[in-house]
């Protein structure tokens, strides 16, 4: 400012220090550094925000576009759109009444400390401590609240977001809050960054936030689809200004009171350029412009977004009540196509980000300011401390982050305790606003020395309007929205209670204990009387009370530093009271161990409690054994899956512990035949787990529904294309397959011959794969992949039928995608913020999940194209699909159908070439298997028949019948060899997880499980169990399956294709594609095994092969004579 002087005496400030004291400075001061000291403080933040970074933070803070987004549920659920209009304009008008009486404050005392300063300063002698005491802790609140109610707010929204791109997802409370947690660890590391670099940080980010808003404000009214509706486009005005919407018990006109609220919070981050002060150049003129340029822009694009909603909106109660959980995701889907949707979503939670952030660092410095005085006690002493590499209150800001953490604990409460949040800001904000508003009004009056900027003859009365507003409003905003018999628990605002308490709790406090030490803002700055320049003070322990008219108070005695050692010192903030109460007016001396529980440290210890808490309280699993860490956490059975060993980790586990093990928190696998047909069973209501929520990706197929009705709609209407009947239908496409594979093999052996090679050498798995990926292909979308005839592992993909085909490796994408699918299935939650960790794993699985979404879309869009222009379609199970009825007898819909031709991909694919690469490697390896099989197939199948037919020749379950040459023609090895591979290789080895039924609950091997209990049965063990299969569980024997051999409890406990109601459906399509591959390469080649030792495996969802090399040739053996 042109013309100022830098002495004190010439700045129109009040000051903490007496008139015949003035400030002694340790090095060369500045304008802006005489005003600070004649506050009393010294400058101990480099001054690198201007007036635009000013407005920027306090413009991220007010956050318009995110702060409507998370209080839309009171703005609009309370009056409706009249809420929005003349609510937003009434409301306006007083808060910047409020705006404009703080900004002249700010001029006349730029410190961080702010409203705080102020209330102490300008109070009447001997009122000044009690006035910033309520004032401080009121407006603490109000900012370490900032930043977890917008991460709220944004992360409610992120997980909205992901609801709609996948309509199965419901968020639950727990992701929120994590999701919240993670949000604010982030925010807390960029706060902590040099000032420069934050100022750069918010100035970015609120250009983005005015952007944001104004493509928001254009973009809702331009791309409306209200007209598709029948609709239109603009609701009319008569409806948006007078039809009140009946969100309360209460008038409209109290009603209209109540949502305010949406604008009181949404306002309340006006105040941070006052905290920014010290940070700021010219901050007496600056720091108030910032107030009400933030306070002026904000309110006048603030009316034009709730214009814009309020006109378009189509049903507010559906908005409210959406699955979403976020009023704000509802309405955009009501208006908007879902794309642009997305990208509002988008913008907004960027802007979210970017005001949590703002919050985060004016909450520091409002804590540091504190701490200066030593508010919080002996956390005082580390939370005042500026970090001497950044030169900003890095320690403030971590504290602020655990309060936070702490307090979002309230989203376990439901929407309306987590709504406390909003209202506590808007409450606390209010009453610290609002303080020293009033006593400069109401007490100082004419006596009060302005800033550079202030209201001149207007101050009183705006002042006075600010403070009539607040009155009127502070009980409003505490009232609940029903009343009578419909208030509950649930219905109550819990504001009175979230606020109330602690600012109770800081009230008792005072009289308690505080009032015998705290003196209001205490100086920092060594300072000197006038006339004595030899008598410097040192202001570092000085507790100085003063009032407006600078009358002075005598030095306070400094605090005895030497007697905080005591453990009391820790717990000192929190045990004053308690303390005091128990020994003064109780009579009672409490144990040292109660000081250490109720230490105010102890509050570090919540969140860990909260995660442990759920996992320890079910007392019924907590005796079964298992690894201790999975006993607290899923995170070691994700680990395991990560490490592609789950089943040998589990059957180790099994080895160790018994046949009862916790392999989850929530999750016992039993490793007993007894509760295969109890955790399986027909009846009882139990249910799939979580675990198949990671399965989902276009939506829910047969598979991953676990929805037990809506498994059985889907079961009635898939059923019948995997009946016998149906299946012996799809022969002719696996034969043509075979057919291909034959050809392919014959042109390799022949080739090695040509080379003078006795075999030609192959992977067979690999070949398998080509095999069974082509089968499946043909059958589930009408045309194989056409990997045989390439010989290597591709897909086309198109987008749509006219499009440029793009290719995928199908058999890479779908092995990463069971990889990643049973891993996130140990922790669902953590689906879909995978694609962000640093492991690759899990983007590419991610990625690979999407890759084999698109090859189904493009298939099926192809088909249906097809059907449309009137081209014969195939007899496969696509057109089994495509004629399926549902309940209501129309057919199912494009998404459900590309999502079950999808499932049957996945599910006859590499299921089967898995197996069938194991069973080859088997056979080669056991003596005699290979040989008998040949025989037995030679026997069976004619002559010049290069693949058997499966029924009547085949088929290992059909008795033998006339069309056979003989009753002996039939395959008893080939039954046998399938059997056991399927036993001793476990393709799905892994034990699918269930849930108890609501109910009694269970017991199984004199074990009791509670209701929601997971329990599982892993195939693998019980595939392997000596007690079931003998002492040879370990080896590969055929014969053990023979009909006079095999015993009733190993048919019970064998497992391959699961059990009960929800097991594969697909089992027939199944084993006649592995009889058809077995016999057809067994009848027509002959191998040589290249690989010595055991079979390498690793295990995804599904345990597959590594490889399998052989040498194959043409059969040369000549047809041996039955008989």
């Amino acid at each position: 400012m042109s013309g100022r002087k830098k002495s004190v005496a010439a700045e129109q400030v009040t000051s903490v220090l007496a008139p015949q004291e003035v400030p002694v400075y340790e090095r060369e001061s500045n304008a802006d550094d005489d005003a600070l000291a004649a506050l009393g403080y010294k400058p101990e933040f480099k001054r690198e925000f201007s007036l635009w970074t000013s407005f920027c933070v306090s413009f991220a803070v007010l956050g318009l576009l995110p702060s409507f987004a998370s209080t839309l549920y009171y703005g609009m659920g309370y009056a409706g759109t009249p809420g929005m209009t003349w609510g937003w304009l009434i409301a306006m008008a007083f808060i910047q009444c409020v705006a404009m009486s703080m900004a002249e404050l700010c001029s006349a005392m730029p410190t961080s400390g702010g409203l705080y300063y102020a209330a102490a300063v300008l109070a009447p002698p001997g009122w000044g401590p009690l006035a910033s005491w309520i004032t401080g802790w009121s407006n603490w609140l109000v900012q370490v609240t900032g930043a977890p109610s917008v991460d709220y707010g944004m992360a409610s929204m992120m997980l909205a977001a992901a609801s709609i791109q996948n309509p199965d997802y419901i968020p639950q409370n727990y992701q929120v809050f994590l999701l919240t947690a993670f949000i604010m660890l982030i925010q807390s590391c960029i706060s902590s960054m040099p000032t420069k670099w934050i100022a750069n940080f918010n100035s970015y980010g609120s250009s983005f936030n005015i952007l944001a808003l104004i493509v928001v404000i254009i973009t809702i009214p331009a791309a409306t689809n209200r007209g598709d509706q029948g609709l239109p486009k603009f609701t009319p005005s008569s409806v948006v200004w007078g039809n009140f919407y009946e969100g309360t018990n209460f008038p409209q006109g109290v009603s209209l009171l109540m949502s305010f609220v949406a604008v009181i919070w949404t306002m309340s981050g006006y105040d941070a350029p006052f905290h920014l002060s010290e940070e700021c150049s010219n901050a007496d003129i600056a720091s108030p412009r910032a107030i009400v340029l933030t306070s002026g822009v904000g309110g006048l694009f603030g009316w034009f977004l709730q214009l814009v909603v309020a006109y378009t909106v189509v049903d507010i109660d559906l908005a409210l009540e959406s699955d979403l959980g976020q009023p704000y995701a509802a309405y955009l889907l009501q208006v908007l196509p879902q794309k642009i949707t997305m990208a509002i979503l988008a913008l907004t939670i960027i802007c979210a980000f970017s005001m949590g952030q703002g919050c985060m660092v004016a909450a520091s410095r409002v804590t540091f300011a504190y701490s200066r005085d030593e508010c919080f006690g002996p956390l005082s002493n580390i939370t005042k401390r500026v970090n001497r590499h950044t030169r900003t209150p890095v320690n403030a800001v971590w504290f602020n982050t655990i309060i936070g953490i702490i307090m979002d604990l309230l989203i376990f409460g439901g929407p309306l305790a987590a709504g406390a949040l909003f209202s506590i800001g808007a409450v606390a904000a209010f009453v610290a606003f609002t303080i020293p508003i009033a006593i400069r009004v109401f007490f100082v009056g004419d006596r009060f020395r302005p800033g550079p900027w202030n209201l001149g003859r207007y101050s009183a009365p705006i002042g006075t309007l600010a403070c009539v507003f607040v009155a009127l409003m502070v009980p409003i905003l505490m009232l609940p929205s029903v009343t009578g018999s419909d208030l509950d628990a649930a219905g109550m605002n819990w504001t009175c209670l979230v606020y109330g308490a602690p600012m109770m709790f800081v009230t008792i406090w005072w009289f308690v204990s505080a009032r015998k030490w705290f003196k209001g803002p205490k100086v920092n700055i060594q300072h000197r009387m006038l006339g004595d320049p030899a008598a410097a003070l040192d202001g570092i322990h000085q507790d100085i009370e003063r009032s407006s008219t600078g009358s002075s108070g005598k030095d306070d005695k400094a605090l005895d530093d030497g007697s905080q050692g005591q453990f009391e010192t820790a717990c000192w903030g929190s045990l004053q009271l308690i303390k005091g109460i128990l020994r003064e007016r109780l009579d009672f001396k409490p144990p040292m161990f109660l000081y250490s529980i109720l230490s105010p440290y102890t509050l570090l210890l919540l969140p860990l409690l909260f995660y442990l808490l759920p996992y320890i309280q079910n007392r019924s699993i907590r005796d079964v054994p298992g690894p201790p860490f999975a006993r607290i956490s899923n995170l070691w059975l994700l680990y395991q899956c990560r490490r592609g060993r789950r089943y040998l980790a589990v059957d180790a586990a099994h080895k160790k512990y018994g046949p009862l093990v916790r392999i989850q928190p929530d999750h016992v696998s039993i490793a007993d035949l007894k509760a295969i047909p109890i955790v399986y069973s027909q009846t009882g209501g139990w249910t799939k787990s979580k675990f198949y929520d990671a399965f989902v990706s276009i939506r829910r197929v047969i598979f991953s529904t676990r929805n037990r009705a809506e498994h059985t709609r889907k079961r009635k209407i898939i059923s019948h294309i995997f009946s016998a009947k149906s299946v012996s239908r799809f022969e002719p496409y696996m034969e043509a397959n075979l057919q291909e594979l034959v050809r392919q093999w014959n042109r390799m052996s022949d080739a090695a011959t040509r080379a003078g090679d006795e075999y030609a050498d192959i992977d067979c798995l690999q070949w398998f794969h080509y095999t069974a990926f082509d089968i499946i292909a043909d059958l589930a979308f009408g045309a194989p992949f056409g990997m045989l005839a390439k010989g290597k592992d591709i897909a086309e993909v198109r987008l749509t039928p006219e499009s440029p085909p793009t290719y995928a490796p199908a058999i890479e994408v779908l092995n990463r995608r069971g990889d990643v699918a049973n891993t996130l299935g140990c922790y669902p939650a953590l689906k879909p913020f995978a694609r962000y960790l640093p492991d690759p794993f899990f983007h590419q699985g991610l990625s690979a999940m999407e890759n084999l979404a698109g090859i189904a879309r493009a298939r099926v869009n192809q088909r249906l194209a097809a059907q449309e222009k009137d081209v014969p379609q195939r007899d496969d199970m696509l057109a089994m699909l495509m004629e399926a009825k549902d309940e209501h007898g129309s057919p199912i819909g494009r998404e459900e159908l590309t999502a079950e031709a999808l499932g049957q991909l996945i599910a006859g694919s590499d299921t089967t070439s898995n197996t069938v690469g194991a069973l080859l490697y088997w056979c080669t390896k056991t003596p005699g298997v290979m040989e008998r099989l040949w025989e037995e197939i030679e026997r069976a199948v004619p002559r010049g028949k290069d693949v058997p037919s499966f029924d009547s020749q085949v088929n290992p379950r059909a008795p033998p019948s006339s069309g056979n040459r003989d009753a002996n023609s039939r395959s008893p090895s080939l039954r046998m060899v399938i059997n056991e591979t399927l036993r001793i290789h476990s393709t799905a080895s892994i034990g699918f997880p269930r849930v108890v039924p609501p109910g009694p609950g269970v017991t199984i091997l004199n074990h009791y499980f509670p209701p929601l209990t997971v329990l599982s049965v892993p195939s693998y063990t019980i595939h392997h169990s000596p007690s079931i299969w003998g002492s040879d569980a370990d080896e590969f024997k055929p014969d053990r399956w023979a009909e006079d051999t095999v015993t009733v409890e190993q048919k019970a406990a064998f497992i391959p294709f699961g059990s009960g109601p929800q097991a594969c459906i697909g089992r027939n399509v199944g084993e006649m594609e592995m009889a058809l591959i077995v016999s057809t390469v067994v009848k027509g080649f002959e191998f040589e095994v290249k690989e010595g030792g055991e079979l390498r495996t690793r295990e995804g969802f599904l345990r597959k092969p590594l490889g399998c090399r052989v040498g194959v040739r043409r059969r040369r053996r000549r047809r041996k004579q039955s008989g």
